[in-house]
Order: structure tokens, then C-alpha cells, then sequence
């Protein structure tokens, strides 16, 4: 490529059709030699389409292009950097999609463009040196390992990148080198080294035949019972094929996921489906691109058409013209867009009264939005940030805002996100959202909030106007953690606050606390705790953090909803306080409690802990909680099974068959109950 910029990937999947025979020919002749058939991707376009590159990221061999004229010692600061952080994003996007249990990657070849302007042997040792300075630095779980060498480059001394001149084709030896090291790579993959039965390429090739973009799961199941399936009698034919077309799904040759709403059905063309149905929405709309659907719809549904392409509101009745070539795959494309975050379901019970649907489509977002309004002076902020590499990024307690060394900000992360929380805001009533590409104003029932996403600084910083921020932390934490399993598991989420505890609206903290490894050191809290050249006392941490640690105690601001479990002396005063609605009687009872089980050691740890956040009640039990209203359990406690039985039962009822004790819920007066929860508008309980 003469602009020397764009990412591609080479498919390793050496998969022919053969029969029985030419297979023990095969066999027999040792002289014979394997041949590899390679299919190659282009990843470049518009930034619109990176939402869609992990759908294909898969298994192979990678070559990242740049322009050398970027990098060279006479180009500009901000050129450099800009060619940097790209190779960076990349590099890091190929490692969190195709690494491997051993902490490596795909292979990457890294390819410097234009040759013919940056050709002196000494001009290339520059640039790889910088390369090197930059990205490989941490060698422990990044993609730097993955990168092949030019070992005979010019000059006698090797490369981490192949310096190549376009206008000659392959009469560059650089080029020649490069398909060399693509070939040699392939060959020791995983993938090619991998074996299968026979019938399953049986099964591949029956696939390739078939003209069909999806069938069913059923179709899939008679076609391999043609082919010789199943091989395992142990594992019988739905296991295997279903092993089976995970497998292929891995190579990228097909798309099949164990989702309850899509493991009916496998994508036999992904690219043929996927990418012309999904581009009919998510591309630029506007300007020289407008397609021919997009003048029809702007005359038969110029309302709806508007909504998309200014407010990426998706109403299903653009989808009769968008897709009218993929009609019968509708529901199939849905949920996959569904599924990768493309898009999210929204609450509109007028359309659905009507049969139709709208959906948010966060890659079509407005850059800006200049009508939001400012959260009030006394916000408090908190920061989302994420990395590839966990243990380096939770080797320390406080790091730099602008320290982004471990940091990776995945593109599309934010927009699924943004997503997620779209819907939660419509599950709890919130007010109508506010939303642009890199900024959001929500709400969570009664608590407003703004989400930006700042990729300069690789992170997302969420600004709270609540008397309750660690709901808004809480969730948003839990939401993003849903994007990552979905998506990016190979991905670690922190979450971080300011080392000052508060910061103003518009400003910008010098260094950020993990807040997580902060109340892991509780502990050790009466020791103090160092942040950079400042020693914090206990009483001092919990003065600055308050806001962001757990609660470690009864709140004297009450409760919704008390959950105990009544096992004679122990829980009856705490039972019988909670009953009278008085907050000091509460904290006497408890105290005594504590004070009882305190003289045995044995069973301190039973004590029961209520914590209740806003709309998340936990019902804790030692180390044991579950939580109410959406959030998921955390049983950490590996006590006895009695213990995690209390811990985990919610609602009334009698004593059960294992005499394990009443399990009761308790409420506050009526009137506490309706004003508490009312004011909330949202189903949180």
C-alpha cells in the first residue's frame, strides 16, 4: 500500500478437498510437501468500522503497515506521534484478540512503507530503535513478543520492522523476506500443527460448497452425519458438531456462538453476511458515501432516517430497505449486532405497541453534543481504566493520570459501554439520556452522572451529581466487566479516584489511587498508607475516600430493606431494633451481637453485616455476600455449607429440611418504604 497505513491479516488454514485415498498417498510419500493456502485481510477504511474489527481478528499471521517518512529523524512531533500511537493501537488490539494462554500472540510483522524516500541502512536503525524504546519496554504480556525480525536487513544489523519499497514489488528483498518469515510462521502455528478428524474437513469442504450464508444448527448436524460425524461415540453428534464449529469459528472460516439466542444457527459467510448488512448501518451516511437506500429512506421515512443518522436511534423500519437483499436473515443479524455491542434493545413501549423496535447504534453518535448541561461544582469524579496487562498495572497503588504506559483503551469498548448503560438507565427510569460518540449524560433512577471517554489518556472518566457515587461506581464497574466477557476477555478493568479524593468538574487530577488495592490494604491502614511523598493515617484515608470505600459499619442514614436470619439469642435484639425504626437502638444491639460472638473466636466470623448502597442491597455473612437488584453474587467465603446457605437465602419463609434457621425479611415503617423507594422510581429490589 503506497499510503503506508492499514493493518491486514493472513489467514493460516490449510484446509483442501481430498478423499480417503489421497490422504494414505499422502501418508506414504515422506518426500511429500505441505502446502499452505493463505486468504488475506484488509483491515484499513474509516474509523466508523473499527467497532467491527475484532469480528474478525482471528488466528494468523499479522503485518502491521506504517509510513517510514512518519517516523523518520526529520518528521515532526506530532507526525511521530501520531504514526506511534497508531502501531500502538494495533499492536494492542491484535493482542487482546488473538493471545494465548503462554502470554504471546499472533505473529506480527510490522512493514515500513516507502522505501524509495526513507532508503539509507542508517535511517532504518533509527527507526527500529525508536520502535523498540516504545513499545518494548514491558516484555511480559504485550504483543513485542510477537513481532518478527528482519535478520539479514541492510547494513548487517537486524530489524524489528521490514523497510519496503511498493513501486518494485517483489525485486525488494525486504518483500521477499517478509512472505518468507509470513510462510515460515504459519507453518509452526498452532493452527497448522493442530490435528482434526478427517471428517471434519470433510465437513469444511461440504461448507464451501454450499451456496447458503447461515443455516440451522439442524442442517449443520445432517450434514456432518453425512460426513462421517461423529468420530467421538462418547461425545455423540450435537457435542461434536458443536466442538466442531467452535473450532472453525477460532479460524475465522465460519461464526457460531454458544449464546442461548444464536446456538441455533451457524453463519457458514461471515464476511458476505456480516459486513455488507452491517455497513448498510454503520458507515458514514452523510456526504459523498450517501447510498441509494439512503435517498429512498430519506423520502419514505425521513423522521426515522433522521433519528439514525443524527441521533444513531435505529427504528426497525429502516431495516425493510437497509436490508432488503438479507430479509430472511433479520433476526440472525440482529442478534449478532446485539451480541458485539453494535447495538442496544431500547424501552419503547409505544413502538412496541405498534411491532416496531428501536435501537441504539453508539458507533453513529454525534462526535459532540453542545447542549449538555454542566454538573454542579461540587461532582466528584472517578476514572475507568483498563489494560492487557493486570499485574502490571495493579503493581502499585497510586499512578500518574497522564502515566498510560500499561493502559489500552480498546476502540468500541466506550460505545458498548455507553450501551449498557443506556439500558440500565431505561431499566431503573432514568431521564432521557443525553448522548454523543465520547460523552454521555445519565442517569440511574435518581442519580445523574456524565461518562467521557478520553483516549489521549487512554481511560473514561465518569463525573457522579449523587449523594450515592458508589452506585453509579458500582455499576458501571459490573457493566463494563459485562463488555469484557462478551468481547474482550483478555481485557482488566480498575477503577481509580483522584489522590485528592474530590476534584472539581473541569479539573484534572495529577495521580490516580486503585481503590480496589486501597481497601485491600485495610489492614494495614493503622500502619499508614504512602501516596508518592504523603503518608496517610487511617483516620485520614477514611476522611479523603469516604466516598469511594465500602461501608464498614452501620450508616446512620438507614435502610430500604433488612435481611437477617434468626437464630435465637444471637440475631434477636438486631431483629427486634430493626423493627423499631431507631438507628441508635440498631447500632447498640449490633454492637452487642459483635460483643457476644466476640468471646468466641470460632464463630466472629458468622457476624452478619448488612450493606445497603442506594439501590444494591448486599446481605453479608463473613465473606459471603449476594447481592439484590441486578448485581451479581461473590461467594468468596468458603466457610461451611450452613453459612453460605444463610448467606444466600432472600425472602420469607419457615425453617428448612437442613434446620439451618429462619430466614426472614424485615421492613422499616410503611412510610419509610414508600417515600424511600418512590423517590427512586426504579425497580431496584
Amino acid at each position: 500500500s503506497n499510503k503506508g497505513k492499514g493493518a491486514g491479516a493472513v489467514g493460516a488454514g490449510g484446509v483442501q478437498r481430498m478423499d480417503q485415498q489421497l490422504v494414505v498417498e499422502f501418508l506414504r510419500d515422506e518426500e511429500t510437501h505441505e502446502q499452505i493456502v493463505f486468504e488475506a485481510w484488509d483491515f484499513g477504511g474509516q474509523d466508523v468500522f473499527y467497532s467491527l474489527h475484532h469480528l474478525f481478528l482471528a488466528d494468523g499471521v499479522y503485518g502491521v503497515l506504517f509510513n517510514m517518512e512518519q517516523l523518520a529523524p526529520g518528521a515532526g512531533e506530532g507526525t511521530r506521534e501520531g504514526a506511534l500511537s497508531f502501531l500502538d493501537f494495533w499492536l494492542n488490539s491484535i493482542f487482546l484478540h488473538t493471545q494465548t494462554k503462554q502470554g504471546r500472540c499472533a505473529p506480527i510483522l510490522l512493514i515500513g512503507t516507502h522505501k524509495d524516500k526513507v532508503s539509507g541502512a542508517e535511517e532504518h536503525q533509527h527507526i527500529s530503535r525508536m520502535l523498540s524504546d516504545r513499545f518494548g519496554k514491558s516484555m511480559a504480556l504485550t504483543a513485542w513478543r510477537s513481532v518478527e525480525m528482519y535478520e539479514d536487513a541492510t547494513g548487517g544489523v537486524p530489524l524489528c520492522f521490514f523497510p519496503v519499497d511498493n513501486t518494485i514489488g517483489q525485486s525488494d528483498a525486504a518483500v521477499r523476506a517478509a512472505l518468507r518469515v509470513v510462510e515460515e510462521v504459519a507453518k509452526k502455528s498452532e493452527t497448522i500443527q493442530q490435528e482434526v478428524p478427517l471428517a471434519w474437513l470433510g465437513f469444511y469442504d461440504r461448507i464451501r460448497e454450499d451456496k447458503r450464508l447461515c443455516v440451522s444448527l439442524d442442517d449443520a448436524k445432517a450434514m456432518a452425519s453425512e460426513c462421517g460425524l461423529p468420530v467421538s461415540n462418547r461425545l455423540g453428534l450435537d457435542k461434536e458438531v458443536k466442538g466442531m464449529l467452535a473450532f472453525f469459528n477460532k479460524l475465522g472460516k465460519l461464526m457460531y456462538h454458544q449464546d442461548p439466542s444464536l446456538s441455533e444457527v451457524a453463519v457458514l459467510r461471515p464476511v458476505e453476511l456480516l459486513i455488507p448488512a452491517f455497513t448498510k448501518i454503520i458507515r458514514e451516511h452523510k456526504g459523498l458515501h450517501e447510498s441509494e437506500e439512503a435517498v429512498a429512506l430519506s423520502k419514505q421515512h425521513p423522521a426515522e432516517w433522521r433519528d439514525l443518522i443524527d441521533g444513531g436511534m435505529l427504528d426497525t423500519v429502516l431495516l425493510k430497505v437497509l436490508w432488503k437483499d438479507f430479509d430472511q436473515h433479520r433476526a440472525v443479524l440482529l442478534q449478532l449486532m446485539h451480541k458485539f455491542g453494535l447495538s442496544v434493545p431500547l424501552f419503547d413501549s409505544t413502538g412496541s405497541a405498534k411491532g416496531k423496535e428501536v435501537f441504539l447504534v453508539p458507533s453513529l453518535l454525534e462526535e459532540n453534543l453542545s447542549h449538555m448541561e454542566d454538573l454542579p461544582e461540587d461532582s466528584l469524579s472517578f476514572f475507568l481504566v483498563f489494560s492487557i496487562d493486570a499485574e502490571a498495572m495493579d503493581r502499585e497503588l497510586m499512578v500518574g493520570f497522564k502515566d498510560d504506559v500499561n493502559r489500552f483503551l480498546p476502540v468500541g469498548l466506550f460505545s458498548r459501554l455507553l450501551g449498557k448503560s443506556v439500558a440500565w438507565s431505561q431499566a431503573t427510569r432514568g431521564k432521557r439520556p443525553l448522548l454523543s460518540k465520547h460523552r454521555a449524560d445519565l442517569s440511574f433512577g435518581i442519580h445523574r452522572f456524565v461518562i467521557e471517554e478520553l483516549p489521549g489518556e487512554r481511560c473514561i472518566r465518569v463525573r457522579v451529581a449523587s449523594q450515592a457515587p458508589k452506585n453509579i461506581m458500582t455499576r458501571l464497574e459490573m457493566l463494563a466487566g459485562h463488555v469484557i466477557r462478551e468481547c474482550m476477555p483478555r481485557l482488566s478493568c480498575f477503577v481509580m479516584v483522584p489522590c485528592t479524593g474530590r476534584l472539581g468538574v473541569r479539573e484534572e487530577p495529577s495521580h490516580l489511587v486503585n481503590i480496589a488495592k486501597l481497601v485491600a490494604r485495610k489492614p494495614t491502614w493503622s500502619d499508614g498508607v504512602w501516596l508518592g511523598s504523603e503518608c496517610l493515617e487511617e483516620g485520614q484515608i477514611q476522611k479523603r475516600f469516604d466516598m469511594w470505600l465500602p461501608s464498614m459499619g452501620l450508616r446512620e442514614d438507614g435502610y430500604d430493606v433488612f435481611f437477617s436470619y434468626r437464630q435465637g439469642k444471637v440475631d434477636s435484639s438486631i431483629v427486634d431494633a430493626v423493627r423499631q425504626p431507631d438507628v441508635a437502638e440498631l447500632g447498640r444491639a449490633t454492637e452487642a451481637c459483635r460483643g457476644l460472638l466476640g468471646q468466641d473466636p470460632a464463630r466472629n466470623r458468622q457476624v452478619l453485616r448488612p450493606v445497603l448502597h442506594g439501590g444494591d442491597a448486599k446481605v453479608v455473612w463473613g465473606n459471603t455476600h449476594r447481592v439484590a437488584g441486578g448485581a451479581e453474587a461473590d461467594a468468596g467465603h468458603q466457610g461451611r455449607k450452613s453459612h453460605r446457605q444463610r448467606a444466600a437465602g432472600v425472602g420469607a419463609g419457615p425453617r428448612d429440611s437442613r434446620g439451618v434457621g429462619q430466614r426472614s425479611v424485615l421492613h422499616p415503617p410503611h412510610h419509610v418504604w414508600q417515600n424511600r423507594l418512590e423517590d427512586r422510581r426504579g425497580p431496584y429490589l
